[in-house]
């Protein structure tokens, strides 16, 4: 009897990793690693250049602040 189980359990479980290997090879790994590759290369330089434009408003802000002497 208990054979019986260990084997019924063995079959699930051998049918779990074929579904999950069949999930895994689904997945497009290349394109996901392309698009991984793609973000780090543009990324930062945006950013940068987000941080750059916010600091010439601040910039340009304060100066428009002073200029009209609200401070």
């Amino acid at each position: 009897m208990s054979n019986l189980r260990e084997n019924r359990r063995l079959r699930k479980l051998q049918s779990s990793i074929q579904a999950t290997q069949k999930e895994i090879d689904s997945c497009d790994i290349e394109g996901a690693s392309k698009a991984k590759r793609n973000f780090e290369e543009k990324y930062q330089p945006e950013k940068d250049r987000e941080n750059e434009m916010q600091q010439r408003v601040t910039i340009l802000a304060f100066r428009c602040v002073l200029s009209y002497n609200i401070l």
